[in-house]
């Protein structure tokens, strides 16, 4: 049974060590970021995309994002003909830096349970705190989603929901 363990990177400056769980596994990191630090793989470009709408995504969020991105990796670039032990279940480790390994860390066994029962695989995942340089990684919109609104209304669906709203959109709100 051979192990992998895929080691997520932030650029050219995250270059510390990551000691492996499992010595023999077999071992490959995956750049997220360029030298501009712009997120590569499409994720810079999606985040783009909700910048010009006004929207600028949580630092939580990009962990999240690196997260998928990094168990789409395994999930597709692990073979399971040449690698499962049972012809179906492989071992996949995966390091992942975050903006906040504790509050990542805490959820990781839910996570791991998710992905077996989601995949049929073994999978442990290790967080670690992204470089001094990528703490932030969400692209400041430059104008905000909101422009022009002085009103929010919240619709339940009910009739007193309806009543707010067509009483504020009468009133030119």
């Amino acid at each position: 049974m051979r192990r992998f363990s895929l080691i997520g990177r932030l650029g050219p400056d995250d270059t510390s060590s990551v000691e492996t769980v499992q010595p023999d596994a077999d071992v490959f990191e995956i750049d997220f970021l360029d030298g501009d630090r712009r997120m590569g793989f499409g994720i810079g470009h999606a985040l783009d995309q909700l910048a010009s709408l006004g929207l600028q995504p949580s630092e939580k969020g990009i962990d999240l994002v690196v997260l998928a991105a990094l168990v789409n990796a395994g999930d597709t670039r692990v073979s399971r003909k040449l690698n499962a032990q049972d012809g179906w279940t492989r071992e996949i480790d995966l390091y992942v830096p975050v903006s906040a390994p504790s509050a990542w860390t805490a959820s990781a066994r839910s996570i791991e349970a998710m992905l077996r029962f989601l995949t049929g695989d073994r999978w442990r995942v290790f967080f670690r705190d992204r470089t001094s340089r990528t703490k932030i990684l969400a692209i400041a919109p430059k104008r905000l989603a909101i422009d022009g609104l002085t009103k929010v209304s919240l619709l339940s669906g009910g009739l007193d929901s309806l009543v707010g709203a067509v009483d504020l959109l009468s009133g030119g709100e």
